[in-house]
């Protein structure tokens, strides 16, 4: 009898000592889920130079690859290349300045800065002024291969766009919400493509149908753009690729 009880005692502290076991098990990968960091970019999202991938839009798969990326102002009119930009004259020479003018026939150019406003919306949806600055800005051009492998042609009408991706202290990723404006309240540049090369509607007065390319097929084609940024966002910004089965990101710096 007296062996009997001492195995009772013995078998309930062992499913004593397993509960504790379980139940510090538990509370231990509930701090580390709570601890974990949001991520936006990892390793299967993410893209670089020269590297094959694949997006989806309205179904169809296309096959890309960055070629090229550079940032240098010195080929900002090469060619004539400049009467690629949208509404050129009223929307886009008005922000540029002479570098270099060595003739009549080479003259380069640089955009201009700008005094810059920052206007942030808070959690509740509250617009505050932020701070004013001067920033200067860089163009930033992309070559891209695009591959239609389908049997049909395909408008690429949803062009990959910057973004600009923030790390606070905890390591959490987020995406700048923040809008910035000139003096006159405006936006200056979007995130979206200046120059679109080739262009479906090269002289429309329409952005949206400016911004419209076809892919023949099955054919691959070599897609310019051309995008404006602030260079104080340029360290956190990527080109994003929209898909329907995930977004693809391309870092700048």
């Amino acid at each position: 009898m007296k062996k009997f009880s001492a195995m009772i005692v013995l078998l309930s502290a062992l499913i004593l000592v397993t509960s504790c076991s379980t139940e510090t098990t538990e509370s231990k990968s509930e701090t580390e889920a709570e601890t974990e960091a949001t991520k936006i970019l990892n390793d299967a999202n993410t893209v670089k130079l020269e590297e094959s991938f694949d997006i989806i839009q309205d179904g169809q798969v296309l096959n890309l690859s960055i070629t090229e990326y550079n940032r240098d102002f010195r080929s900002l009119y090469d060619d004539n290349s400049y009467k690629q930009y949208f509404d050129y004259e009223k929307s886009f020479l008005p922000y540029v300045e002479v570098k270099d003018k060595y003739d009549d026939y080479n003259i380069f150019y640089k955009i201009k800065g700008y005094q810059r406003t920052t206007y942030r919306t808070d959690e509740n949806g509250d617009i505050t002024v932020g701070e004013k600055s001067y920033v200067n800005r860089t163009l930033h051009t992309f070559v891209l291969t695009v591959k239609n492998t389908g049997k049909e042609d395909v408008c690429l009408n949803s062009l990959p766009y910057l973004t600009v991706i923030f790390e606070d202290e905890d390591g959490n990723e987020y995406f700048d919400t923040d809008k910035y404006c000139n003096e006159n309240g405006e936006t200056e540049f979007s995130m979206n493509p200046v120059y679109l090369e080739p262009s479906d509607n090269p002289e429309s007065d329409s952005y949206d149908e400016y911004l419209k390319t076809t892919l023949k097929a099955p054919s691959s084609t070599t897609v310019t753009l051309k995008y404006v940024l602030d260079n104080d966002l340029y360290t956190s910004a990527y080109l994003c690729f929209n898909s329907e089965n995930g977004n693809k990101y391309f870092e700048l710096y």
